[in-house]
């Protein structure tokens, strides 16, 4: 028996980006963290995909390891 579950993207897209808005992140942004962890399950790279949402994301922005907005500052391009 597999412990892999199954669940549609239809189910799946917006419980992703309910997940982040609730860490705090701005819809816009909770959308393109998705879109990356939904990227990368569809190429089969499970490693980076949705299962890293509680364990990594969600528990780091818990513990304080990990801030869910920063401000960003561009120093130097190029």
């Amino acid at each position: 028996m597999s412990d892999t579950i199954w669940v549609p993207f239809s189910i799946l897209e917006p419980f992703v980006v309910d997940v982040f808005k609730s860490m705090g992140l701005p819809t816009v942004d909770a959308e393109t963290c998705r879109n990356v962890l939904l990227d990368a399950d569809l190429k089969g790279l499970d490693t980076h995909g949705v299962n890293r949402l509680k364990p990594v994301y969600y528990d780091r922005v818990l513990s304080g390891k990990q801030k869910p907005v920063t401000d960003l500052e561009v120093i130097r391009e190029g």
